[in-house]
């Protein structure tokens, strides 16, 4: 992931256009995966330039992210994300590990605890 000033205010894009597609209803609804996937993939949602106010915005928790009103995140709910890629099973593995791998505290999201339990017990813990 760059950090330059150009790929700080990518990543503001992406994040914006992903915003717009989650809270503009059905006919952005079809971008959210493909954006998602990108998001998640480039870690573009860590760290950004908001071009609307310049500020330079990190993360380091991605429900964080999700759950954080804009401009700085997304303004809803990792459930809410779920159902919006339920139709694209390699983005909903890569919202899960995302989770995992960023979040301390999984005692909100049963389902990753019992995948952690089953497959890698040490992680659970």
């Amino acid at each position: 992931m760059a950090n330059d000033e150009d790929s700080l205010i990518y990543n503001d894009q992406i994040v914006e256009l992903l915003s717009i597609s989650i809270h503009k209803g059905e006919a952005s609804l079809k971008h959210v995966p493909d954006l998602m996937r990108d998001l998640i993939k480039q870690k573009r949602w860590k760290k950004r330039k908001i071009r609307r106010t310049g500020q330079v915005t990190e993360f380091k928790n991605f429900v964080e992210f999700v759950e954080t009103q804009p401009l700085e995140g997304l303004g809803t709910s990792i459930n809410v994300i779920q159902s919006l890629c339920s139709e694209t099973p390699d983005v909903l593995r890569m919202l899960d590990a995302e989770i995992i791998e960023t979040t301390t505290d999984l005692v909100g999201y049963p389902f990753l605890v019992k995948f952690l339990e089953k497959d890698n017990p040490e992680l659970a813990e």
